[in-house]
């Protein structure tokens, strides 16, 4: 198991990946507010894409609750400061906005009879909005690489908040949801993967001289197809993990 608290629990919701993913940024948006409030007012704030100086100003009040049950369906995180401040924050994970979905949350919001009122979009990237006819007036679309960015400079002075901070950030750059600059990585990986590559064919090879084998490539992973429907190869996500798998497991 994995040392990071993270990555090491998720392995136990890996049916309900985006669930747990908004459980996880939940937890540490409260550890925050509660173990250090500056911090977690600010990052709240720019969740909410408000002035961190102007909108939350006292930690106590603020109420964040996951999965909150509504009339048109459940928003992943819900924001409340008593009756005068509501926040619906819909988070995604890979999976696309259903149908309406967002405009449904947003006429939820305009009929609470709350003052001040937001809907956020979290996504992975920016073109995950394309699934929605709301104007871009209409919410606050944030992306996790802000999220890996904020936290990147948050200094709270607290060793248990930079434990969790460090570990909610390491779990996000697993999930390829940062943006980090690349130096000598890419340099001397691009080559190592390369000769991995032939080191796998040369095994091949060497092992099954009269097989027929194909190469096989994608977004996530580099091998080769085997007879017997076998597959050698790395999974880019999970470089460490066996590699010698049956198609049909390489599948599931």
């Amino acid at each position: 198991m994995s040392n990071n608290v993270f990555t090491g629990s998720s392995k136990y919701a890996l049916r309900q990946q985006e669930n747990y993913l908004t459980e996880a940024l939940a937890f540490l948006l409260r550890l925050l507010l509660e173990r250090n409030p500056p911090t977690g007012l600010d990052m709240v704030s720019r969740l909410c894409g408000w002035d961190p100086a102007a909108t939350f100003t006292n930690a106590t009040s603020i109420a964040i609750s996951t999965q909150v049950a509504t009339a048109q369906g459940t928003p992943d995180i819900g924001i409340r400061v008593g009756d005068s401040t509501l926040v619906y924050v819909e988070a995604k994970h890979d999976s696309p906005l259903g149908i309406g979905q967002l405009a449904a949350y947003l006429d939820q919001l305009n009929e609470s009879g709350v003052p001040d009122t937001r809907l956020v979009l979290l996504t992975r990237s920016r073109s995950s909005s394309i699934k929605t006819a709301l104007e871009p007036d209409d919410y606050h679309h944030v992306c996790w690489y802000e999220i890996y960015n904020w936290l990147s400079v948050a200094d709270t002075g607290d060793d248990v908040c930079q434990y969790l901070i460090a570990g909610f950030m390491t779990f996000l750059e697993e999930k390829r949801m940062s943006v980090k600059r690349i130096s000598w990585e890419y340099v001397q990986g691009v080559p190592a993967m390369l000769s991995l590559a032939d080191m796998m064919e040369a095994a091949i090879s060497e092992a099954m001289p009269t097989a027929k084998w194909k190469r096989s490539g994608g977004w996530s992973w580099r091998g080769y197809r085997l007879p017997h429907d076998y597959w050698l190869g790395v999974r880019y996500h999970q470089p460490l993990w066996s590699s010698l798998r049956t198609t049909m497991d390489m599948i599931q």
